[in-house]
């Protein structure tokens, strides 16, 4: 085989050899254009199962708050009543009541005791009592409107309030409220088995049962 020929072999074979390092090239290219498109629908699919999973996470945490709240139902808060090292606070409670024109006994509380102190600007926590009957419980919590007469003339740490018994989240809810209220000038503010409301003048309410109604409300 003379010299020409060997050079046209070989140019031949190297088309062949370029030819597969290029068919193998674009044969990976092919497979990492596959794999690409995989790992977004992959990558789509856990996004979606994470997001979901959130929106249930969210709904759990808001059940177990509705059951919590639902537990504190017969059960009510008194701030503002005296204490002392050998109180009864039974008494105490029986004794808030009867300014609403309401007697009760102590068989109508199942227990009552003071809460934990929060902070040294509040040396006087709470008391929080359950109540027996919840029709007991309602009365004295719809008619707590009459302890604005006795409150009357007596210093802000003395005055005597009843409300109801809140969870930690219904709390903030109600505080995010609260201060929306001053900014707001809605006059009128008060809780309902957890549930926060607000009343301007114009007896327009804003009602707050989850999260989602503060958004919905500017209410953050």
């Amino acid at each position: 085989m003379s010299q020409c020929q060997l050079r046209k072999k070989k140019d031949e074979q190297s088309v062949v050899l370029d030819r597969i390092e290029s068919l193998r090239d674009e044969t990976q290219l092919v497979n990492n254009e596959a794999e690409m498109k995989l790992l977004k629908t992959e990558n789509k699919e856990l996004k979606k199962a994470v997001k979901e999973l959130q929106v249930q996470t969210i709904a759990n945490a808001e059940n177990l708050n509705d059951l919590e709240q639902y537990c504190r139902r017969p059960c009510l808060e008194f701030k503002g009543l005296p204490y002392s090292e050998t109180e009864c606070t039974d008494d105490l409670v029986i004794s808030a009541v009867k300014r609403l024109g309401i007697t009760i006994s102590k068989p109508d509380i199942s227990i009552s005791h003071r809460l934990r102190r929060v902070s040294k600007d509040h040396p006087r926590p709470a008391i929080i009592a359950k109540f027996m009957n919840r029709k007991v419980r309602d009365a004295i919590y719809s008619n707590r409107y009459r302890l604005k007469q006795s409150n009357k003339g007596v210093a802000p740490g003395n005055q005597i309030f009843i409300n109801e018994s809140l969870t930690k989240k219904n709390r903030e809810r109600f505080n995010n409220c609260l201060r929306f209220r001053r900014e707001h000038q809605y006059h009128h503010i008060w809780t309902r088995n957890g549930a926060t409301f607000l009343k301007d003048d114009n007896s327009n309410i804003i009602a707050i049962h989850s999260d989602k109604d503060l958004v919905r409300h500017n209410i953050c």
